[in-house]
């Protein structure tokens, strides 16, 4: 599988300041969401600045990957 990590980057994310130990964690856990709407008009959403908002990963209905922030 691919993932695109580059076409779409959402500024919308911050680190996780109130952690003192800054090594890598394993994964704990997977949320899904689903979206309304074309793949392109929430990519759209998810990474404009005035939304506030984004995810990890968006999946379109075509089995297409983008990751929009950094794990």
């Amino acid at each position: 599988m691919q993932i695109d990590s580059t076409s779409y980057r959402s500024p919308n994310y911050s680190g996780r300041s109130n952690r003192t130990d800054k090594s890598p964690r394993p994964i704990g856990m997977l949320v899904l969401h689903a979206t309304v709407g074309s793949a392109r008009s929430s990519l759209q959403w998810l990474c404009n600045p005035a939304s506030k908002v984004s995810i990890h990963y968006l999946i379109d209905k075509f089995g297409k990957v983008y990751q929009l922030v950094p794990d």
